[in-house]
């Protein structure tokens, strides 16, 4: 297991635990997991950020934390958040990773993600330059997501 999945998976344990709340010192917890702090960094900014539906928030010298907050969130609540997180653009990484997550809270079928990563996903028969696919992608997720709004 990568030092970046062992952290998430740590990570997660403690939200759960937590009831979807959890402060970490970063410090001393890179030297439980065993890695530099710059790791806890980098897996904190990619895989609990805004657009995966996290709260974070950190205070810095010796007294210092990372709370790391996951409101829950069902349904349009959920689809009104994503689309505030979207932006002008996305990458396609990010496009799959919301689509899994639709699916995964219930809001659209496994069928319904499967057409979402076809056509927003990197094998997608759009062949645009990257600057202008990540725009378009946005757009189209942006389309996505009123559309199910719409529907409920």
């Amino acid at each position: 297991m990568l030092i970046s999945e062992k952290i998430t998976r740590i990570i997660e344990e403690m939200l759960n635990d937590g009831n979807g709340i959890t402060e970490i010192r970063r410090n001393e917890f890179a030297n439980t997991v065993g890695c530099v702090p710059s790791q806890i960094n980098y897996v904190i900014t990619s895989r609990f950020n805004k657009e995966r539906g996290y709260i974070v928030e950190s205070r810095r010298g010796g007294g210092g934390y990372i709370r790391i907050i996951r409101p829950e969130m069902t349904g349009s609540a959920y689809l009104c958040h994503m689309l505030g997180c979207i932006g002008d653009k996305i990458d396609a990484e990010s496009a799959v990773y919301l689509a899994k997550d639709m699916y995964a809270k219930g809001i659209i079928s496994q069928r319904e993600a499967g057409i979402i990563i076809s056509v927003l996903g990197n094998k997608s028969a759009y062949d645009l330059a990257k600057e202008y696919s990540e725009y378009s992608r946005a757009e189209m997720l942006k389309t996505i997501i009123l559309s199910l709004i719409q529907l409920r």
